[in-house]
């Protein structure tokens, strides 16, 4: 069944990354889908050694290469506030990294070919309500002073899922516009 994915984000459990997909399917019931997904950017494949030297991780060769032509290999590491560590490490040695900026939900898109649907198989249970507590609006809102009952007061008993971002705020003349999604 398709479903068209509204939300995602991930929690750290057992220090392992898991991936938390909420959205709507075709039948126009609400889901929410978990699963498991490992970090990882790439460095170029001559400097693995001295990688390897660094820090104990998984390593990856592919097939890949970089604009130089260049073979790269990739770096796994546990959790996605890892990569930054580890790249400062690397740097500090002189060891370069791709795509170590491509946020860690952005890369499983990415690899996954997720481009707003998804596919979703297996069994499912039916809950009333799905109320997706990760909202960033708010406090985009409190900072403006801006009154938001609308969201704190809509009725949950009518087991809808909510709207959960503020996309964008923009001012024209006085008036205050938001996109939401």
């Amino acid at each position: 069944m398709k479903g068209f994915i509204v939300e995602a984000s991930y929690k750290i459990e057992n220090n392992k990354p898991v991936i938390h997909l909420f959205g709507r399917l075709e039948n126009n019931e609400s889901f929410h889908a978990t699963t498991k997904y490992k970090p990882y950017f790439y460095i170029k494949s001559i400097d693995l050694e001295s990688a390897k030297k660094l820090l104990n991780l998984e390593y990856e060769d592919t097939d890949l290469k970089n604009f130089e032509k260049q073979n790269l290999t990739k770096v796994y590491v546990d959790i996605p506030s890892d990569i930054s560590d580890v790249k400062k490490t690397f740097n500090a040695s002189n060891i370069g990294n791709f795509e170590a900026d491509i946020g860690f939900i952005q890369r499983y898109f990415i690899d996954n070919n997720i481009c707003g649907t998804i596919d979703l198989n297996g069994n499912y249970e039916k809950e009333a309500i799905i109320l997706v507590s990760y909202y960033i609006g708010i406090n985009v809102l409190n900072a403006l002073n801006i009154h938001y009952g609308w969201l704190e007061n809509y009725p949950i008993e009518r087991g809808i899922a909510m709207i959960t971002k503020v996309f964008e705020i923009f001012f024209i003349g006085k008036k205050l516009y938001m996109i939401l999604y």
